[in-house]
């Protein structure tokens, strides 16, 4: 039998969400670029509104200002929910592979195994 690593073992269990996975990475990257735009909105704001006395655009820079780190906020619950719904679900099928495996082993398996040292093998292998 193939000696796989841990990271490749797990990644079997991701192989269906990676669409997901990769999606959720890609926003997470998107939701941080798009709060580095604000200490130049506020540099833009300073300039133009406080130093230049130009009130024409102040209210759309204010909302663009107080909108971008809401939109983070909310974004980053959306992709955190999903992340860890995506996590269970994963820990899930391991659990559940974990068990029919030990339900489908012979009597001279178990019997030859401590209970204890079986159980500690199915804690170990399933917490995160």
């Amino acid at each position: 039998m193939k000696k796989v690593s841990n990271i490749q073992w797990l990644w079997c269990y991701y192989r269906p969400y990676q669409i997901k996975f990769f999606t959720l990475v890609g926003i997470s990257m998107g939701l941080t670029l798009l709060l580095t735009r604000n200490p130049k909105l506020i540099g833009q704001f300073v300039e133009e509104v406080v130093v230049g006395g130009d009130w024409t655009n102040a209210w759309l820079l204010l909302s663009v200002i107080v909108g971008i780190p809401a939109i983070n906020i909310f974004g980053k619950y959306g992709y955190l929910l999903a992340f860890q719904s995506t996590a269970q679900d994963v820990i899930f099928q391991i659990r559940h592979d974990l068990y029919e495996k030990i339900q489908n082993m012979d009597q001279t398996t178990i019997k030859a195994n401590r209970t204890g040292t079986l159980m500690s093998r199915m804690i170990g292998d399933t917490q995160m």
